[in-house]
């Protein structure tokens, strides 16, 4: 891919702490070998900075894979928060609302976790404004779930640095109004298998079915 502004090249001088090699050993280690980095995404008065690992499609993972690098050092439930952009995103236009909506969902969480210091939960959703704002333009996903790497094996979904530490893995999964309220009012396991069954993870669809919509089942509509 052509590279832009945001992207540098890796050196593994850049990498120094002793959590972020980890982290990206396990990520070359299940995902493939890491191609650039956005460099410094967190606020910069902040004194650990967070990067985020890109992840070019590959024989493993036939996707981009986006992973924050650092994170888990700045936030108190160490956490790499992770996404995924399907081969055919377009990085070349990362200045367009439509392409770079992924990195700037990537940066506000980043921001939110050093400002706030609150740790993120599995299962949370956090829509884009109250009431929810598309995404974009060409999409009506308008929030995401904080969930497993859907995408992923059972063993990449933690790292244990050491006795007193061990970072988890989670994932950015964009959802639509209606299944954050569903998710809200039912249980979360009945929504993960609804992902399940229409082969949905954290692989960005701008266009795919929205699972709980009015037009869905009533069991897709309603809790039982």
């Amino acid at each position: 891919m052509q590279r832009t502004e945001f992207f540098q090249y890796v050196q593994d001088a850049e990498i120094a702490r002793d959590c972020v090699a980890a982290v990206k050993q396990h990520l070359e280690e299940y995902v493939g070998k890491i191609s650039a980095l956005i460099e410094e995404i967190s606020d910069h008065a902040q004194p650990n900075a967070v990067s985020v690992a890109v992840i070019e499609p590959n024989a493993k993972k036939p996707h981009y894979t986006l992973c924050t690098l650092g994170l888990s050092k700045a936030q108190i439930s160490n956490v790499e928060i992770m996404a995924c952009l399907p081969s055919d995103w377009n990085l070349e236009e990362l200045d367009n609302p439509v392409w770079n909506w992924p990195f700037n969902w990537l940066r506000e969480i980043v921001g939110f976790a050093q400002t706030q210091n609150i740790p993120f939960s599995l299962d949370q959703t956090i829509p884009n404004g109250n009431p929810p704002e598309t995404l974009a333009s060409n999409t009506e996903l308008c929030g995401f779930l904080i969930g497993l790497p859907l995408n992923f094996p059972g063993d990449f979904y933690q790292l244990k640095i050491d006795d007193k530490m061990c970072i988890n893995f989670y994932s950015l999964i964009p959802l639509y109004e209606e299944e954050m309220q569903f998710t809200k009012s039912c249980k979360i396991e009945r929504f993960y298998k609804k992902l399940f069954e229409n082969r949905i993870n954290e692989v960005i669809q701008i266009q795919r079915p929205n699972l709980c919509s009015r037009k869905s089942s009533s069991d897709d509509a309603r809790c039982a």
